[in-house]
């Protein structure tokens, strides 16, 4: 698996790479802006579902947010923030009801419901009659016992909460190393 990371990570860099060059590289007398944080986003996502699945979701090749995940992942988080600060709120909703009918499925269209459902639906293929194996975080879990119910919880959380923290470490180190010059110039190979 440790081959696998390295050659999914690559991939997806030149995949990031090739949308930069693409549509936001400038050129004499043109300056095109980029939004590096979500490019950074997309890399994670696409990055992690190769990991997990050998399949990128596509966000580096559609430079966009593909089916709305992050924006729902945007407006999820601090609710589920809350819930996990106070039990009584998650109490609550999960005795009223309320609580199943508000968090995504993996039969949504849109979001992070979707990403399940996509999630949900490789680990079916691998445990399908066919039976289809893959040398990829999914494969591992397979491989070292995991039943149906739970590679299908892992593969959900390695993108959700995986992506995230990726994210997060990439944000801060870019940010460290563009604001501090003498960090940039030594990286960059300047004397």
């Amino acid at each position: 698996v440790f081959g696998l990371t390295e050659e999914c990570v690559d991939a997806r860099l030149r995949d990031m790479v090739a949308l930069i060059d693409a549509k936001y590289l400038s050129r004499s007398g043109e300056t095109r802006a980029m939004d590096l944080a979500r490019t950074l986003q997309f890399f994670a996502i696409d990055a992690i579902s190769d990991m997990a699945f050998r399949e990128p979701f596509g966000f580096l090749v559609a430079d966009a947010d593909v089916h709305g995940y992050i924006a729902t992942t945007e407006t999820m988080v601090p609710v589920f923030e809350w819930l996990g600060v106070l039990p009584w709120v998650n109490d609550f909703l999960t005795w009223s009801g309320i609580k199943a009918l508000a968090l995504p499925k993996p039969t949504d269209k849109t979001g992070m419901g979707f990403m399940l459902g996509l999630a949900k639906q490789t680990v079916a293929r691998r445990f399908g009659d066919k039976r289809i194996e893959q040398n990829d975080m999914l494969g591992s879990f397979v491989k070292r016992g995991l039943d149906q119910r739970q590679c299908e919880i892992e593969a959900a959380l390695q993108v959700i909460v995986g992506t995230d923290t990726t994210v997060t470490a990439l944000r801060a180190v870019s940010l460290y190393v563009m604001t501090h010059p003498r960090v940039y110039a030594t990286l960059v190979g300047y004397p």
